[in-house]
C-alpha cells in the first residue's frame, strides 16, 4: 500500500487540526467523505492489480465522479484481461471549438473522452461533420496473431484435387484437326535394360530352366531375399523395378525357357483364372473411358457390326476409338504437383491392353505374350493408324522405344488414371499367399 500523505483529521467534528500533518497508511476503500484526496493517491490506487481491487477502483472512481478503465498491460499477464491506460494520462478533452482542457483529472461522469493512443477509441466524423469519440472503431488483427483455420480449401489443393482425374478437353493442338486431348499420368519412366538383365541373373542362377511355380508358394525368405534385390537395383524407389514387375518378368522368361510346357504345367496358373483377370482389366480401363468421354467400340462391338454388315474383320482391339484423340502424357513434379507435359503426344485410333509387365529382354517374335507385341502392333498401324498398348505393370525402355519407332504409344497404370481394386480383389483369389499379398 502506498504511503501519502494526508491531512490528520479530528474524529469529533471531521475537521483538520490546525498545522498537523500525519503520515499514516490510507486504507482505498474506505476514504474519509471530506477529505481532500492526493492525486497520486487516486492514481496509484486506480493502477492496483488484482480482482480485489477493481471493485474499490469502481466505488472510488464513482464517489468521485469521474469514469476509470482498466490500467496498461503488463508483461507476463497472459491470464487477465488487457488493462486501459488511466483517464489522467495523454487524454484530452475537446470542447465544441476543438481546444483542449488541462483539467483532465477530474471530469464529470458520462463525458466524452477519447484516447489518442488507444486504437478503440478514435474520433469519428458523424453526418454533422462533427468528431464523435465515443464511437467504437472495429478492432484490426494483430499482423502476428495466427490465422483462425477455416472450412475453405487452399487453393493449391483445390485445383491437385481437381487434376487428379485426367479429363478429355477440347482444347486444339497446333498440329491436330480434332477436338479431343486426352491427358495421360505417366508418373514413372521405362525400366532400362541393365536392371532387367540383373535380375534375371538373380533368379534363374540356382535354378536354370527349372526353376516353376508361383512366388506365393516359396518360402518367406526367398521372397525377402527378392526385396532385398531390388533394393539394390537404385536409391531412388522411381527409377527402379518394383517387385510385381520383377515377378512378372520371371513368369516371361520361364515361359520363354520352356516353350512347350503351358502355364498350368509350369504352376502358373490356369488360363480361366488368368483370362478372368484380364478381363477385369478390360472392364476398368473401359470405365476410365466413359468418364473420359472418350467414344469407343469393344471388341464385342467390332464384331457384331461386322456381322451386321457382311464384312472381315483382320485385326480386332480392345478399344476401337470411333474419332481419333490426342493422346498426351504428363507428369506432375515433386512437391508442388506442377505438371510437365512428356514429348511424343500422338493422336490415336485404338487401345490394346496388356495385363502384365513389357519386358525389354524377350526377344521379338519368340513364344509368349511380349514375343508377339511388335508384330501385333505393326498390324494394328497398317490396318487402322497409331495408337496406344496400354501395360497394366508398365514396360522396358527398349520395348517401348521400338512401339514408339512403329507409332505405338505406351501407357501404364502407375498414375491415377485406371484403378486396379478389382482386379486385384480378383487375383488375391489364385496368386496371393496366406496374408493377402499378390505374389504370381
Amino acid at each position: 500500500m502506498p504511503k501519502i500523505r494526508r491531512f490528520s483529521r479530528s474524529r469529533q467534528n471531521g475537521r483538520p487540526e490546525d498545522g498537523g500533518v500525519d503520515d499514516i497508511f490510507a486504507d482505498p476503500s474506505q476514504p474519509l467523505p471530506d477529505a481532500p484526496i492526493d492525486r497520486r493517491y487516486r492514481r496509484n490506487q486506480l493502477y492496483k492489480r488484482g480482482p480485489n481491487n477493481q471493485d474499490q477502483e469502481r466505488s472510488s472512481a464513482t464517489r468521485q465522479g469521474t469514469e476509470s478503465t482498466k490500467g496498461p498491460p503488463r508483461k507476463g499477464d497472459r491470464n487477465q484481461s488487457q488493462r486501459r491506460k488511466h483517464l489522467g494520462r495523454n487524454q484530452h478533452r475537446r470542447n465544441a471549438n476543438g481546444n483542449s482542457s488541462a483539467n483532465h483529472l477530474h471530469q464529470p461522469t458520462g463525458e466524452n473522452v477519447t484516447d489518442r493512443k488507444n486504437p478503440l477509441y478514435q474520433p469519428a466524423i458523424d453526418g454533422d461533420g462533427r468528431s464523435d469519440p465515443l464511437q467504437r472503431k472495429q478492432p484490426q488483427p494483430h499482423p502476428n496473431r495466427k490465422k483462425q483455420p477455416s472450412n475453405r480449401m487452399p487453393r493449391r489443393k483445390a485445383q491437385s484435387r481437381q487434376n487428379q482425374q485426367p479429363t478429355v478437353t477440347t482444347d486444339r493442338g497446333e498440329n491436330d484437326d480434332h477436338a479431343k486431348t486426352l491427358l495421360w499420368d505417366s508418373p514413372l519412366p521405362c525400366i532400362p535394360l541393365w536392371q532387367e538383365e540383373k535380375m534375371i541373373e538373380f533368379m534363374f542362377q540356382r535354378n536354370g530352366k527349372k526353376e516353376r511355380g508361383m512366388m506365393k508358394d516359396k518360402p518367406n525368405f526367398l521372397v525377402t531375399k527378392y526385396k532385398k534385390a531390388v533394393r539394390n537395383l537404385a536409391p531412388s524407389k522411381d527409377e527402379r523395378m518394383s517387385l510385381p514387375q520383377v515377378l512378372s518378368l520371371r513368369r516371361h522368361h520361364i515361359k520363354l525357357l520352356n516353350p512347350p510346357k503351358s502355364m498350368p504345367q509350369l504352376g502358373l496358373g490356369t488360363y480361366d483364372v488368368i483370362r478372368e483377370s484380364a478381363r477385369i482389366f478390360e472392364v476398368v480401363i473401359e470405365e476410365f473411358l466413359k468418364r473420359s468421354s472418350v467414344d469407343y467400340l469393344t471388341e464385342d462391338d467390332q464384331k457384331r457390326k461386322a456381322r451386321a454388315e457382311g464384312a472381315s474383320l483382320a485385326v480386332t482391339p480392345d478399344f476401337l476409338l470411333r474419332t481419333p484423340v490426342l493422346l498426351r502424357k504428363i507428369r506432375r513434379e515433386k512437391p508442388r504437383g506442377k505438371q510437365i507435359v512428356l514429348p511424343g503426344e500422338r493422336t490415336i485410333h485404338w487401345i490394346e491392353a496388356k495385363m502384365y509387365y513389357g519386358a525389354s529382354s524377350i526377344p521379338h517374335g519368340s513364344t509368349g505374350a511380349v514375343g508377339s507385341v511388335l508384330a501385333q502392333a505393326r498390324k494394328y498401324v497398317d490396318r487402322l493408324g497409331e495408337g496406344a498398348f496400354l501395360f497394366m505393370m508398365g514396360c522396358g525402355e527398349r520395348l517401348a522405344a521400338d512401339l514408339n519407332d512403329v507409332g505405338v504409344s505406351v501407357l501404364d497404370c502407375f498414375g491415377n488414371t485406371v484403378s486396379l481394386e478389382r482386379v486385384h480383389e480378383h487375383q488375391r483369389t489364385w496368386c496371393a499367399n496366406g496374408e493377402g499379398v499378390i505374389l504370381p
